[in-house]
Parts: C-alpha cells; sequence; structure tokens
C-alpha cells in the first residue's frame, strides 16, 4: 500500500497540470508522512512508553497564507510489540504564515483526533481528544515538506490504565506533499 501511495503523490508532483498555472496559488496538497505516536505512563512507581510509527495520508487546504485546515489518516504498528496497531485520524486548524504562498511556512495548529488500538485477537479500544500542535516546512512550486508534532489530551489514556498513573501523548510526522 506505501509503494501505492508513493508512487500516487510522485506521479502528482510530476503532473504538468500543476505546473500548468505556476503564477497561481497553489490551496491543496496531498501527501505521505511517517507518522509516529507516543504515549508515557508514569507513576510514583513506574514510568513506561508506549511507541507506534507507521505511514500516514494527510491532506491539506489552504485557506489563506495565514490559514489551513489539515486532516491525517495514519496506520501505525508498536515498536515493541508486533500485534498492536494504532489507527489515528486527526484533523486541524493551522494558523500561522508561509501555507499558502512558496518559501518557508510555519505554523500553530488546534485540532482534535480520535485513535483505535487493536490487537491480533481482536481487542480494541477507542482514544479520543483536542490537541495542539506546531510546525515547520518549505513550499517549493509542486512540493512541500514539513514536520509537525501535537501535544495530545491524556484524559482517555489516563482512564485506560486507570487511577494513580498519568499519561502524557504526542504525536507527529515527517512529510512530503504535492501541491497543487
Amino acid at each position: 500500500m506505501i509503494k501505492t501511495l508513493s508512487a500516487a503523490v510522485l506521479i502528482l508532483a510530476s503532473s504538468s497540470v500543476f505546473a500548468a498555472d505556476s503564477d497561481k496559488p497553489k490551496r491543496f496538497s496531498l501527501g505521505l508522512a511517517s507518522f509516529a505516536t507516543a504515549i508515557n505512563y508514569t507513576s510514583a512507581y513506574i514510568t513506561e512508553d508506549d511507541a507506534f510509527a507507521g505511514p500516514a495520508l494527510f491532506g491539506t487546504f489552504a485557506l489563506s497564507n495565514g490559514a489551513a485546515v489539515r486532516l491525517t489518516v495514519a496506520e501505525q504498528g508498536h515498536q515493541d510489540y508486533s500485534n498492536l496497531d494504532l489507527s489515528a485520524v486527526e484533523f486541524s486548524l493551522l494558523l500561522g504564515g508561509g501555507l499558502q504562498n512558496e518559501g518557508a511556512k510555519i505554523y500553530a495548529s488546534l485540532g482534535a483526533f480520535s485513535e483505535t488500538l487493536s490487537n491480533t485477537s481482536g481487542y480494541e479500544v477507542d482514544f479520543s481528544g483536542l490537541m495542539l500542535g506546531a510546525g515547520v516546512g518549505y513550499n517549493w512550486d509542486v512540493i512541500s515538506v514539513e514536520f509537525w508534532v501535537n501535544l495530545r489530551d491524556s484524559s482517555d489514556y489516563d482512564d485506560f490504565v486507570g487511577p494513580y498513573i498519568d499519561a502524557t501523548a504526542a504525536s507527529g510526522g515527517l512529510g512530503i506533499s504535492a501541491r497543487f
């Protein structure tokens, strides 16, 4: 699946359709990212980490040079336990500069996430909440690269692990996208 998505992004990026009118602002981008989610659990007695990583598909629509919306869909595997998978969807409002024009971009984000943790025996648990983040990147005419990090509301994770354990969670990606 990753090879197919990678090929699709490269075809989109090299297409003459996107380069036909380079004076027109590029409002939409579609790309692939290396995506990760980290959850840290602490109590008076333990500190544990869960780390998930995998591919993500993300689309961004620039409302202006200073505002955009993004949808990210990710499939991640646990870094230590191959029987655990995490499917995530994130929606974000990006506010900053350079989101539409060529050149450097920087932004803060406010959004929401929904994810499902599942194992090979069919057990599933859902987590959701708000997130606050930031990102940086660079837009060329038909390609964009960027890195972003989101700090997540951890109340669903706290409920999952029980009392006396505090959870913190973050997600992030390093992506490349085709702009059109």
